[in-house]
């Protein structure tokens, strides 16, 4: 149907959109945080390797706000582009949060040294997910 359509080079016509480049860059880019950590695991100590999975994860946030509508728009593009990736990245500190503190409890139900950390945990955490909900909504609203 889509040779029908739009001809017999409708994917080649497909792979050459900014939209299918955007999301082919997100994946490699996705690739390349999950490579890294592997690596920042092998030595969690180093600064640099730090550094690396930071710049990884600010181009793959960054990269997210290629494919949402705000690229189609021809008035304040960039402005909210930068809210779009904003919106994404506290959306992904709440929920990567939420996987931290149940992995948390977890593992405090099974060490009690742990489990006496858990008000603190709960605590810290309570403060960045309000954070993470505010900046959440704000970049929402435009």
């Amino acid at each position: 149907m889509l040779s029908d359509t739009f001809g017999r080079d409708a994917f080649g016509g497909f792979v050459v959109t900014l939209h299918f480049i955007a999301a082919a860059a997100r994946v490699l880019v996705a690739l390349a945080v999950a490579g890294a950590v592997l690596w920042l695991r092998r030595a969690p100590d180093a600064a640099s390797r730090w550094v690396a999975v930071a710049a990884l994860v600010s181009l793959l946030a960054a990269s997210g706000a290629w494919l949402t509508h705000a690229t189609g728009r021809v008035e304040y593009r960039p402005a909210l582009m930068a809210l779009t990736a904003l919106h994404q990245v506290a959306a992904a500190v709440w929920i990567g949060g939420l996987a931290q503190l149940a992995a948390y409890w977890w593992l405090s139900r099974r060490q009690p040294a742990t489990d006496a950390l858990w008000p603190d945990v709960v605590g810290r955490f309570s403060r960045l997910a309000m954070a993470s909900v505010v900046v959440a909504v704000l970049t929402a609203l435009p």
